[in-house]
Formats: C-alpha cells, structure tokens, sequence
C-alpha cells in the first residue's frame, strides 16, 4: 500500500488527510466515498517513492 495525501473540506474547514492506497484512482474513490466529491479539493498526490 502507498500513502496519498488529499486536501477535503470537514466541518467547512479545507484539511490535509492520508489515504492509503494502491494507487491514485482508489485514494481518490476513498476520499470521495468518506467526505463526498464536493469536498475534494485537488488528486490525491502520493508520498515518499
């Protein structure tokens, strides 16, 4: 699994969260299942190698 850092909006307030995941599709359909589509900010983007 890899970590993925997503910007999503909780309570109104824009927050960074981790996501681990395959890959960036499933880090961003985790996201989207958790806080909504409307509450993402920008694609996940992966950390470290």
């Amino acid at each position: 699994m890899k970590q993925f850092k997503v910007m999503v909006k909780v309570s109104g307030v824009w927050v960074n969260t981790i996501v681990f995941a395959d890959n960036p599709n499933h880090a961003f359909q985790l996201a989207k299942s958790q806080f909504g589509s409307s509450n993402i900010m920008s694609p996940p983007t992966q950390l470290g190698h």
